[in-house]
């Protein structure tokens, strides 16, 4: 499709804020997560970049939810500020349609429909993975992920490791201390001016540089010292637990994963049970229940194409008179969507959880947003002047004038 003047007109309107609300949104919901993340590596004696590495994974979920958000304010600030420039009315005259004026908003959802496709169907799950295994071995104390500075960490064998100062994802570490009892009651401590965790066939190696090692008994005084360079300390990782192979949520499984595994269950009747995964589909995936796969599925795909109905519910909301200041319009599609985004995940969770049908309800929240939707934009279209979220406007507008008159005259009563 070519663009002409005006397409490339609201499609530099729209872009700036619609970046610009990316940027933020990903950016405030990345900062609050960290702090999370921050309190739980630290708190677990993990390196703290552990934190961060987990922070990433969590991307394609964020833009997920951000991207429909930026697309919709990019569409309803470019015509708020046409409208409140009189351009808007200007080109109303000229014979523009709305649905004309709208055309670069909907190519912007067309990217965006294949964007969000790319994201639910193979970044996130693929992310949210990768975020669950670094979880679980944060919770579990896995040495694997680093040490962090000034907590005791315990690890295989009865050893408790604390440094001063790590480096290199906690796996660098300077300032080591490491005590265990072993089972004849004797202790035994090792200091070090610094260290290194290497892995090995067998498990993880923790190598000491320069320091001494410390034996006694509390029965006997004397102590048993010995200096040394290098001194290597071995980790059996094999009494650890590890965590299960991708699949076991449904929420890990890619689209075409999903999409398999949705027909086998259809043809099976709605029960996946006994049923082995595909060839290319992770064997766990055979433990999911089925409402769940239909249900996650569905979700997705439905929350995907919601994208490509932002320009159509923005550009009713953002036309104004001129030099107006009411943001009506704005936050009322906040909350529009909000509302939306909420109840197409409760209905999902329901769905999930075998008490309604997936398919029928997940859709049915899909369509009857389309169908408001697409009736403000007719509405509005035909509408020359005042348009039904103007006329929306003002009924609001008069609502507020009498609540206050009525406040007003209840405050001069009471103070007569």
């Amino acid at each position: 499709m070519r663009l002409t003047l005006i397409d490339r007109y609201f499609l530099w309107r729209i872009l700036p804020t619609m970046v610009l609300t990316l940027l933020v949104a990903a950016v405030i919901l990345m900062l609050d997560k960290l702090l999370t993340l921050l309190n739980l590596t630290i708190g677990n004696g993990v390196s703290a970049l552990i934190a961060i590495k987990m922070m990433f994974t969590m991307i394609p979920n964020y833009l997920r939810l951000v991207l429909p958000l930026g697309l919709f304010l990019g569409c309803l600030f470019a015509f708020r500020t046409l409208s409140m420039n009189s351009e808007f009315h200007v080109m109303q005259s000229s014979g523009v349609s709305l649905l004309r004026m709208v055309r670069s908003g909907i190519l912007l959802s067309i990217f965006g429909l294949v964007f969000s496709f790319g994201l639910v169907g193979y970044g996130e799950p693929l992310a949210r993975y990768f975020y669950n295994v670094l979880y679980f071995d944060v919770t579990n104390g896995v040495i694997e992920s680093g040490i962090g500075e000034g907590i005791f960490v315990k690890v295989p064998g009865g050893y408790t490791i604390r440094v001063q100062e790590s480096r290199k994802e906690g796996r660098q570490l300077f300032g080591v201390f490491v005590a265990r009892q072993t089972q004849d009651g004797r202790y035994e401590t090792f200091t070090a001016k610094q260290g290194e965790l290497e892995n090995v066939d067998d498990g993880i190696v923790l190598r000491l540089l320069e320091g001494e090692r410390v034996e006694w008994n509390i029965d006997q005084p004397s102590k048993r010292v010995v200096q040394f360079d290098v001194f290597d300390l071995p980790f059996d990782l094999s009494t650890l637990l590890h965590f299960r192979e991708r699949g076991g949520d449904e929420r890990e499984l890619t689209l075409g994963e999903l999409g398999q595994m949705y027909w086998l269950g259809l043809r099976a009747g709605g029960d996946t049970s006994g049923i082995k995964a595909p060839e290319g589909v992770p064997p766990n995936a055979a433990t999911i229940r089925f409402s769940g796969i239909a249900a996650e599925i569905n979700e997705r795909i439905a929350y995907a194409f919601s994208i490509l109905l932002m320009p159509f519910f923005a550009a009713p909301l953002g036309i104004t008179s001129p030099r107006s200041s009411r943001f009506a319009g704005p936050a009322l599609g906040l909350l529009g969507i909000l509302a939306y985004q909420k109840l197409l995940e409760f209905t999902g969770k329901g769905a999930a959880a075998g008490n309604i049908p997936a398919a029928l309800s997940i859709w049915a929240v899909f369509f009857v947003f389309t169908a408001l939707t697409l009736l403000l934009f007719w509405r509005t279209s035909g509408s020359t002047g005042m348009t039904p979220f103007n006329k929306f406007e003002n009924a609001l507008a008069d609502i507020g004038h009498q609540v206050r008159l009525r406040l007003t005259a209840r405050r001069a009563a009471a103070e007569a």
